[in-house]
């Protein structure tokens, strides 16, 4: 039987050794969308559970393949990129200087 979508999305992303992964998931333009949304609720109903509770099926479906995607993301693929300028879920938007260049 599969495991409910939110352990899915708890173990592909928070529980994930590479914190790459972490921050491709909590970079994603929807994934701040949504997790700002459901921390507000979260906040709103005294911090019972966790953010995810929170969350419809549509979001967690959404958060999911959001998930499953960055699975399939190589760390060198990601890390340039994510070193140009990036959003990450509860930090403001900064301009970081680009570590190294990617070859062309």
């Amino acid at each position: 039987m599969d495991k409910p979508v939110k352990e899915k999305i708890i173990e592909l992303v928070d529980k994930s050794w590479e914190p790459w992964r972490k921050a491709a998931f909590y970079s994603n333009p929807l994934v701040i969308e949504i997790m700002d949304k459901l921390y507000k609720e979260w906040e709103r109903e005294g911090r019972k559970g966790i953010p995810l509770d929170y969350a419809s099926q549509e979001e967690l479906e959404k958060l999911l393949q959001i998930a499953l995607t960055v699975t399939e993301i190589k760390e060198s693929d990601f890390i340039p990129e994510y070193y140009e300028e990036q959003d990450v879920y509860g930090t403001r938007s900064i301009k970081r200087k680009k570590l190294f260049r990617r070859k062309k």
